[in-house]
């Protein structure tokens, strides 16, 4: 797992020092063999936060959870990233789990548009990711304002979200509830549709996506995740061994359990979801879509069998829908495609994102997808 060895960074402009730094230091210190699973850093620090942050939410494990997360209403404090189209922005309200926030919002956005949260994978920055994977390009052409979390070396060596800590993945929690009080903020200051907040994510990142779409239905209708994993397949670093493996093996009902877990007292729709994994990903074991899909057909009360499947572009499409045929569900088993964010550079309606290491050219374009099944295209 030489992932930080291996990732191909972008020109300098992309990037601070700090950005560098973080990115450069696990492989530096030998940490990539765990740049998936944990590498933690030391605890959330009250003295880490941006300078104009709240202080700590007090909020924890043992909060009720149906407790909502509510974002400062202040005016957010804006910081210019030279060379990227995105902002650094402070003022969102408690950060308990010490992360960073970029923004992208296109030029003259009328209020009531939707909001998509894009959580970022190990060794990658949100600018990095940004660039690769052309969310922003997206957000311009089809109307939707971005939030960019980023992870800090502070919390997690090899710049991974710590999905596999009950301590930050679970409701009102750490890196969860810093998260949420992100999405709440952008909602209040760009006016955007409550009822069409998204979030998705790349291997620890999309993990952690499932997680919010776990402990968040009230704030999420739906998801996308590349490369991810169930919610709960571990709760310590240890377990995280043995998930990204593909050896946590359980039943739908199970995974459904687990996952209904994540807000107890919910009553209402649980969000939908589109999935990604490469066949060929030698990181986060293939056979975790499968284990996904089962938590999210089970969640919904679905089949564990598709109800359509076909093949686009050589790769597997699988729908698992109701009867009102909406899918609750959406896979796509990439054939021959390695672990990252798969992407189709190219001009046409279906196509971007830019090929590297970690962006694999599938000739599919999941952010694109991603897009669709949430409606966002024409």
């Amino acid at each position: 797992m030489e992932l930080c060895s291996l990732y191909r960074m972008p020109p300098l402009h992309l990037r601070s020092r700090l950005a560098i730094a973080a990115v450069a230091l696990p492989a530096t210190l030998g940490l990539a063999p765990c740049v998936f699973a944990g590498c933690s850093g030391a605890p959330h620090a009250d003295d880490s936060q941006p300078p104009d942050a709240q202080a700590p939410s007090e909020t924890g494990p043992e909060a009720e959870p149906d407790v909502a997360i509510e974002a400062e209403q202040e005016e957010a404090e804006v910081k210019h990233y030279p060379g990227v189209d995105f902002s650094e922005t402070y003022g969102f309200g408690d950060n308990p789990g010490d992360l960073d926030l970029f923004v992208h919002v296109p030029e003259g956005l009328p209020a009531g548009s939707p909001l998509v949260v894009v959580l970022h994978g190990c060794s990658q920055t949100a600018a990095i990711y940004a660039e690769y994977s052309e969310w922003n390009h997206l957000a311009d052409r089809f109307g939707f304002a971005l939030a960019y979390p980023q992870q800090r070396v502070t919390n997690n060596g090899t710049l991974c979200f710590n999905w596999f800590l009950p301590g930050d993945a679970r409701r009102n929690t750490g890196e969860i509830a810093s998260i949420v009080n992100m999405t709440q903020a952008m909602k209040t200051w760009y006016a955007t549709d409550p009822q069409r907040v998204f979030v998705t994510g790349v291997s620890a990142g999309g993990a952690m996506a499932i997680a919010l779409l776990a402990t968040h239905p009230d704030l999420f209708s739906a998801g996308a995740s590349m490369a991810a994993l169930p919610f709960r397949a571990a709760d310590s670093v240890a377990e995280s061994t043995l998930a990204i493996g593909a050896m946590v093996d359980r039943a739908p009902q199970a995974w459904g359990d687990l996952a209904r877990g994540g807000h107890p007292s919910w009553s209402g729709p649980w969000p939908r979801l589109i999935a990604f994994h490469g066949e060929f990903d030698t990181i986060v074991g293939p056979a975790n879509l499968r284990e996904l899909s089962e938590q999210w057909t089970n969640l919904h009360g679905l089949p564990a069998a598709p109800s359509f499947e076909e093949k686009v572009n050589g790769h597997t499409h699988r729908l698992f829908a109701a009867d009102s045929g909406v899918p609750a569900l959406e896979t796509f088993s990439l054939a021959a495609t390695p672990h990252g964010t798969s992407v189709d550079p190219g001009t046409g309606p279906e196509q971007g994102g830019v090929a590297a290491v970690w962006f694999p050219d599938a000739d599919l374009y999941s952010a694109w997808h991603a897009c669709r099944f949430w409606g966002l295209t024409p």
